[in-house]
């Protein structure tokens, strides 16, 4: 981990491979430690970018921190075990439907080691993962979710469960879930290291689970619903994209048309390359004429 520059394998896929060495599960915090997936957890979170934490160091000064030395020295605390992970940044963004939404910035250091021990943990669990989980997995996504429920639709089945464990990963049983990961991870070290990441947040033993049943129609599927078993946009994720278009397009903003038109661009693009696989035709074409509206307005 000492060059951060070395020369990276080409290509964009966001798939990790890792150093899946150990058949057994005595030595893996070794593995975590290996310096070929050392690199590749810091090539992802340097990818991922985000916020500094809690230390305040960003992810372009990173390199120099390592460079000082001061990475030998918390690998060297991780080996022995007296290696404490910093408490997470806590911030809160506004939620579509009202309300904050918490999140959890850790240091840079602790993303590092925190990808590094999933890169080597990935492969260990995912094969008994449902083949219907799409959530956090190399080589699934939201579009492959979607599909999957499309196809349920074409199967005839017309009612979902919609299921959310409110602030889940805060409040989960921290003994049960350690328990399951001594099932596979015989590392001690490992399971300390992980142990104390869980410490390091908030603890809040309540769970509080909020479930329904609904037509598929009524159903809400990351941002998207199903009509028949066709894939339309859901009513919330048009009201927030014009309302974010109303943002971009205000003529009272203060930057420079060019800077408008750009964002504006900019926003589409992403827009339309995740929520481009619905049915939507028309609506696109009585967006485009709204959208062209806008921007006259903003002149």
């Amino acid at each position: 981990m000492t060059d951060l520059n070395a020369r990276m394998p080409p290509g964009n896929d966001v798939t990790q491979r890792t150093v899946t060495k150990p058949a057994f599960s005595e030595d893996l915090l070794d593995a975590v430690l290996h310096r070929a997936n050392l690199q590749q957890a810091w090539k992802q979170v340097r990818a991922n970018k985000g916020a500094a934490g809690i230390d305040g160091m960003t992810i372009e000064e990173f390199p120099a921190w390592v460079k000082g030395g001061h990475w030998s020295v918390a690998q060297q605390s991780i080996r022995s075990g007296d290696y404490q992970p910093a408490p997470v940044h806590r911030v809160e963004i506004d939620k579509p439907d009202g309300g904050k939404r918490q999140l959890g910035i850790p240091t840079v250091t602790d993303r590092v080691i925190q990808q590094a021990i999933a890169q080597i943990l990935m492969p260990l669990f995912d094969p008994g993962f449902s083949a219907d989980s799409y959530g956090f997995r190399p080589g699934r996504n939201a579009h492959q979710a979607v599909r999957r429920v499309q196809s349920a639709l074409k199967e005839g089945r017309r009612f979902t469960v919609d299921v959310d464990l409110s602030k889940f990963f805060d409040r989960v049983n921290h003994d049960l879930l350690m328990t399951h990961l001594g099932h596979k991870v015989r590392d001690k070290r490992l399971l300390g290291l992980i142990a104390r990441y869980l410490r390091a947040g908030i603890i809040d033993n309540q769970l509080y689970l909020e479930s329904r049943v609904v037509r598929t129609n009524d159903s809400k599927f990351l941002g998207f619903t199903f009509k028949g078993t066709q894939i339309h946009w859901h009513p919330d994720t048009l009201r927030k994209f014009k309302q974010r278009i109303r943002e971009l397009t205000n003529r009272n903003w203060g930057v420079s048309m060019h800077y408008q038109l750009f964002k504006v661009s900019q926003y589409l693009r992403g827009w339309i390359n995740y929520f481009g696989i619905a049915t939507g035709y028309q609506r696109c074409c009585d967006l485009d004429h709204w959208i062209r509206r806008r921007v006259r307005m903003a002149y």
